[in-house]
């Protein structure tokens, strides 16, 4: 089978095949993070709709190894996350098969920071991209003693 691979403006797509050119796309510029925030990992599947058996794997791809951090099977074949990423990770359900299968990531930490390979597999092919993340910023928490705010939280966070 046939691999073709276009850059866009901001997005690199490649083909599955080139009959039909079906085609993974994410972003070639790195996606921001802030520490405790949420971002999305963007990955999308075209055209769409996508076929009911495809599968999508993201990774977190650490010095020589691939760490799990959320799967969908469309026949109900899902892999653990690693303890690392577990309530942490989730996809947009109701968008999987219009093609939107990016990742949401809650409570960032510095440790996400890195490569992430989305990885799509439907009939005897599977295509990867690749999608970097930086993370930025800090947060505390400040705990109030004086007696008009006495026992409340503050979080702050901020980007440097």
């Amino acid at each position: 089978m046939e691999f073709a691979a276009s850059i866009h403006s901001s997005r690199v797509s490649h083909c599955f095949n080139s009959r039909s050119c079906g085609f993974l796309s994410a972003p070639k510029t790195p996606v921001l993070g802030l520490i405790g925030d949420r971002v999305v990992l963007p990955c999308q599947v075209g055209p769409a709709p996508v076929p009911e058996d495809f599968s999508v794997r993201w990774t977190f791809r650490g010095q020589s190894q691939r760490i799990p951090v959320g799967s969908y099977g469309g026949k109900g074949w899902r892999e653990e996350p690693d303890r690392r990423y577990r309530g942490r990770a989730e996809f947009f359900h109701g968008e999987l098969r219009a093609g939107n299968v990016s990742l949401l990531l809650r409570d960032v930490r510095s440790s996400d920071q890195g490569s992430y390979g989305c990885q799509v597999s439907f009939q005897d092919e599977s295509r990867e991209v690749l999608v970097e993340l930086e993370v930025a910023g800090w947060c505390c928490s400040l705990f109030f003693l004086h007696r008009a705010e006495l026992g409340r939280y503050l979080k702050y966070c901020s980007a440097w």
